[in-house]
């Protein structure tokens, strides 16, 4: 893998995030993402693809889509008005796409990072940062085309069709599906984006400090998760704390 700059970076607290922030070059347009562990730049979908060795991704990923098309709208507020759309209300749902989830906002993407402990013992978290430029982004003369007939990943900012979407500042990368190699390519593999992309690493150690600096800072899944029953397990933490010592879980 490319090394990333910044990717010595170590994070241990919101100072040490607003510290790597000042130290990158300066970018007309930043997004950000958080990941409890580290692991490639790819989709939810494309990960389930190759951990399920799917025999015809494309057609699962299309079938899958359709299916969400036919059956959420009754649980919709707002109808998605073409394939973006309703991939970025999908991914907002848990949907698997070829969509990846990032933010305009560092503390969001932190906090991504340390909401939850890692699956994988002593693995630290990583939060990454990507300075889009104008060819990385969708053509607006594209956003109502098919997001299948991308010829190259693509950065784009969905329309406030979602509470979340906008809660959370979101901007997605759509993923372009190579069929000669059968599989989506991380992002901080494709020559377009790595130069790009600058990485730090998120100390495990420091998850639980992390999310109380966040929670301080206003930063929780009630801001970013805003509905009841995230309202509600809030409320349950908040007053029936664990009696499971404070640390990185």
């Amino acid at each position: 893998m490319t090394e990333q700059r910044g990717a010595g970076e170590l994070i241990t607290s919101v100072e040490d995030l607003v510290h790597f922030l000042r130290r990158l070059p300066k970018s007309k347009t930043r997004l950000y993402r958080g990941q409890n562990v580290d692991r490639p730049l790819l989709p939810d979908f494309g990960r389930k693809a190759e951990k399920y060795n799917l025999a015809e991704p494309l057609r699962t990923e299309q079938q899958l889509l359709d299916e969400f098309r036919r059956l959420s709208p009754p649980y919709l507020r707002f109808m998605p008005r073409n394939t973006f759309e309703w991939l970025a209300v999908a991914q907002h749902h848990g949907l698997p796409t070829r969509l990846l989830d990032w933010t305009g906002n560092p503390l969001f993407a932190l906090w991504f990072a340390v909401r939850r402990a890692p699956v994988e013992d002593n693995a630290d978290g990583v939060f990454w940062a990507l300075d889009v430029q104008v060819s990385h982004r969708v053509p607006a003369d594209e956003v109502s085309l098919d997001v299948y007939g991308l010829k190259n990943t693509r950065v784009f900012r969905p329309a406030h069709i979602s509470e979340r979407i906008v809660a959370q500042d979101g901007w997605f990368t759509a993923h372009l599906y190579l069929e000669d190699k059968d599989r989506f390519i991380p992002l901080e593999r494709q020559s377009r984006f790595k130069d790009y992309l600058h990485r730090a690493t998120v100390s495990r150690s420091a998850f639980g400090a992390l999310r109380r600096q966040l929670r301080n800072l206003g930063i929780s899944d009630r801001v970013l998760f805003p509905d009841v029953v995230t309202l509600c397990k809030e409320l349950t933490r908040e007053f029936f704390p664990s009696k499971a010592p404070p640390g990185p879980s």
